[in-house]
């Protein structure tokens, strides 16, 4: 859980929490001035525990905290509340403060609406006001919160089903929770999805959420046929313990898990050239249960989720640096991104997003090109924005967890063409997905992807 440091603030009128499940923050001061009529909450997110070898940086970006005796505070002095953060400029990803308007609510929950509220940056301090008319108490994330908590009801309700799920247990965290698969359908191609690696991307929690329940849901046609198709071995959440304590990217021993997919060199404190193991159970145990997993049941189509701080776009990225690619995995990864475009309007613009690996570039410690290099088979992963979709904007609301589970639900739409192509010979993958004339630029290994423009919000 959140550290008890300096979470709580202990001023008579307003007081700020984050000792809760996902809560992140600390307090630096309350201070209210008579010239401005204002009164300034001065808060710090608080780091994740240093990441040794891959990344060498303690991590900091997710904040989700509560703002108690707003109205209380407001019939005493009268006063406009503000709050700033004054690390954002020493966050890990600064850039993504610029054009960003922060989440709040007056419920806790990802079932409560949350609004989108203006911020300033200035490159140090992520300032915002609490709207005037403010109930008593307010919460306020980097995107719509989901918790551990919300995780289990998951796993519960999809469990009023036992024809058509089965959920287990596949080992422990570092600190003892569990790490939950659920398998659907009994079908010949092995699907393996997995999300929230990095726990402070909650958008792919909402994903899972709009997923799972079309792919549970009896009277829908294309999820019958795709559990009839298919195995899907579903890990919704990866990283349990960084979702609990209220990282950004790491578990509890500070290992971001996207770089535990396979042994690395990276640097130690000195600067030097170091080999390291991983997945191990010391530092990895997550990933170490699920690659034993899909090492035991195979793997033909594979998607990592997660959410991008910076950039406005949902994208794909794929393996186009490992060693295996080739025609066969490019025209399976250009027809799944143009099918996911047609299927939904967030998937947006092609052409943006990461850029591509050259062929035997790949860094195999992380999840997508690990798994494409060891299973020969399509795996990618999928980014959400924290912003919007600048391709299809929302100026009022931005991207929203609703439309985080939409396009779960619609990635089933996406996968279904190709699921009986999954493994067939390239000539049959070339005249299944239409790409006999060649794959569109952005999916070939190497390109390069052009600068992506910030989002544009409602005037204020």
């Amino acid at each position: 859980m959140a550290s008890a440091s300096k979470t709580v603030s202990e001023s008579p009128s307003i007081l700020v929490s984050s000792a809760f499940d996902t809560g992140n923050i600390e307090v630096d001061s309350i201070d209210s001035s008579s010239e401005t009529n204002e009164t300034r909450i001065n808060l710090r997110i608080r780091s994740d525990p240093f990441t040794k070898t891959t990344d060498n940086k303690a991590h900091k970006q997710w904040f989700h905290f509560k703002v108690s005796n707003l109205k209380t505070h407001a019939s005493e002095t009268k006063a406009s509340v503000v709050v700033c953060l004054k690390n954002a400029g020493t966050c890990s990803y600064p850039d993504a403060f610029h054009g960003y308007w922060v989440c709040g609510s007056s419920e806790p929950g990802y079932e409560a609406k949350w609004a989108r509220f203006p911020t300033t940056f200035d490159g140090k301090c992520l300032t915002f006001r609490v709207p005037d008319d403010a109930p008593n108490t307010m919460w306020f994330a980097y995107f719509t919160p989901y918790t551990l908590q919300d995780h289990q009801q998951l796993i519960g309700r999809c469990q009023r089903n036992p024809l058509l799920i089965s959920a287990r247990s596949i080992g422990h965290s570092s600190e003892g929770r569990d790490i939950d698969l659920l398998r659907i359908g009994d079908g010949k191609q092995k699907v393996w999805l997995i999300g929230r690696q990095h726990p402070g991307e909650t958008q792919p929690s909402f994903w899972m959420e709009g997923l799972l329940k079309r792919l549970l849901d009896p009277t829908d046609p294309v999820a019958s046929n795709m559990r009839r198709a298919c195995s899907f071995f579903i890990v919704p959440l990866m990283c349990p313990d960084g979702a609990c304590r209220g990282h950004l990217r790491t578990n509890a021993t500070g290992s971001n898990l996207n770089r535990e997919w396979a042994p690395s060199v990276g640097k130690n404190e000195k600067g030097e050239s170091v080999t390291y193991d991983a997945p191990t159970i010391e530092r990895s145990p997550e990933v170490l249960f699920v690659l034993r997993e899909m090492d035991k049941s195979g793997c033909d189509m594979f998607l990592d989720v997660h959410g991008d701080e910076e950039l406005p776009h949902v994208f794909l990225a794929g393996g186009q640096g490992t060693k295996v690619w080739g025609p066969r995995l490019e025209m399976l990864f250009a027809a799944l991104a143009t099918n996911y475009s047609k299927a939904n309007c967030d998937f947006g613009d092609l052409k943006f997003g990461y850029g591509n690996d050259k062929t035997g570039e790949a860094r195999l410690n992380i999840a997508s090109s690990q798994i494409t290099q060891r299973f020969d088979c399509l795996a990618a992963t999928l980014e959400m924005p924290y912003k919007d979709c600048y391709a299809w904007p929302d100026p009022a609301c931005g991207m929203t967890a609703t439309r985080c589970a939409r396009l779960g639900e619609s990635f089933l739409d996406a996968l279904a063409p190709l699921v009986p192509i999954l493994r067939v010979a390239e000539s049959d993958v070339r005249s299944s997905t239409g790409f006999a004339k060649g794959t569109p630029e952005w999916a070939r290994e190497g390109y390069v992807s052009p600068k992506h423009e910030e989002v544009k919000w409602r005037s204020t």
